[in-house]
């Protein structure tokens, strides 16, 4: 009886985590618009059927709770699928800089434990490569679209059958981000984030910015870093 009550009462107090908002924010957009991409407007509910498709690509390819992952892209709307998917699966994820050297890379791969590169192929393609095989804990190498190297995702993805989104059960003190500074006084240092500290730093810009009403965002910035952090918050309030 202790065991249930407490629980009970850690689900209580759980805050909401990035994942849960990004399903809400989803689901309460239903049929009205929610993401422009050369001219195509994908509806809330499109963009929720195909970040499923993802997650169950990941899933398919052995990516689950327990696995790190990392992403070294350009912008592209493959990269939203992709960092939604990571989310639902509960992942501990890290973003490369594009403009990174291999060493860099290599580094941020070793010192946070990364055994899945995600990547974009008409930029990193050879890069992806070279990393294979400077760090050989990678156990998975993933390509968003057509490409000689890794596992083309986005292909597999369009293979699954679009399911309801539900949010994973995490825990909110588990490490969820590392993110890697610039390294101006030596080599770049990893910044651990859990759940709960990106939850609170959604709920801090939702209610310390002004937001317009039905905000319209260009994401302009690397969707690795700044423009990646404003995808549910545009969505969550009506964008």
């Amino acid at each position: 009886m202790t065991l249930a009550l407490s629980h009970v009462t850690d689900r209580l107090h759980r805050p909401q985590l990035r994942s849960d908002l990004l399903v809400r924010a989803l689901r309460q957009g239903g049929d009205g618009p929610a993401l422009e991409i050369a001219g195509e407007v994908l509806s809330a509910s499109q963009v929720a059927a195909v970040i499923s498709q993802y997650e169950q690509a990941f899933r398919e390819l052995g990516i689950d709770s327990s696995s790190r992952v990392a992403m070294l892209v350009n912008n592209r709307v493959e990269v939203l699928y992709a960092t939604g998917a990571q989310l639902l699966v509960g992942c501990v994820s890290t973003n490369l800089h594009p403009l990174g050297s291999a060493q860099d890379h290599a580094y941020a791969l070793v010192d946070a434990g990364i055994d899945t590169l995600i990547f974009g192929p008409e930029s990193f393609g050879p890069r992806a490569a070279e990393l294979h095989d400077l760090v050989p804990t990678l156990d998975r190498i993933i390509a968003l679209g057509p490409s000689d190297v890794g596992v083309d995702v986005s292909a597999l993805a369009q293979r699954q059958g679009a399911q309801p989104l539900v949010t994973p059960d995490l825990d909110p003190d588990d490490v969820n981000f590392i993110g890697y500074t610039g390294g101006t006084t030596g080599r770049p240092k990893g910044v651990v984030h859990t759940n709960r500290t990106g939850s609170a730093m959604l709920q801090m810009m939702m209610t310390g910015w002004e937001w317009p009403e039905a905000p319209r965002h260009l994401i302009c910035t690397p969707l690795s870093h700044a423009g990646g952090m404003f995808l549910i918050l545009v969505l969550f309030n009506g964008g």
